[in-house]
This record gives structure tokens, C-alpha cells and sequence, in this order.
């Protein structure tokens, strides 16, 4: 299993992926070019997250042509967490 890092190998953090979920589901824009705009981060990082949610099948994968988003809000959070989790073992 994948560990999910930033580009500075440092583990991505809970508000992280919190506010990713939040701005995703809300904006209905799985993308993370939108995501580095949202939160002001890098856009590597926002790769990173924009992945995990794929990963946790919140959002279509990221090779998708048309990428969209599957789940509501708390059981996005709910899977991307899980997600999360497993890529920490």
C-alpha cells in the first residue's frame, strides 16, 4: 500500500484532506489545479490529495476524461479517511 506524502516526504495531515473533501464535493470539481487554487498549497500536494480521493473512490479516476464526484460530503470524508489509514501502514 501506498503511503500518501507531500513532496517533502512529510505524511498528509488530516485538516489537509478535510479541507479537500470540503472543497472538492462542494465545488463538484475533482481536479487539482482547482484544489491548489482553494486551499493555497502546491500543486504537487494537491496531486497527492486529488489522488487519494480517487483512491478512496470519491471521485472518478484520475485518468478519467470527465472526472466527477461520487459521494456527499460526510461519506466522502468517511472513505477518504479509511483511505488515508491504509496508506499509513
Amino acid at each position: 500500500m501506498k503511503a500518501y506524502r507531500d513532496m517533502f516526504g512529510r505524511k498528509l495531515d488530516k485538516q489537509d484532506v478535510t479541507q479537500a473533501v470540503i472543497h472538492t464535493v462542494r465545488s463538484k470539481n475533482p481536479y487539482p489545479a482547482r484544489l491548489s487554487r482553494a486551499m493555497g498549497i502546491g500543486f504537487f500536494k494537491a496531486k497527492r490529495l486529488a489522488q487519494l480521493l480517487a483512491d478512496a473512490k470519491v471521485t472518478s479516476p484520475m485518468d478519467a476524461p470527465n472526472r466527477i464526484v461520487f459521494l456527499n460530503e460526510d461519506a466522502a470524508l468517511n472513505a477518504a479517511f479509511r483511505q488515508l489509514k491504509k496508506g499509513s501502514r
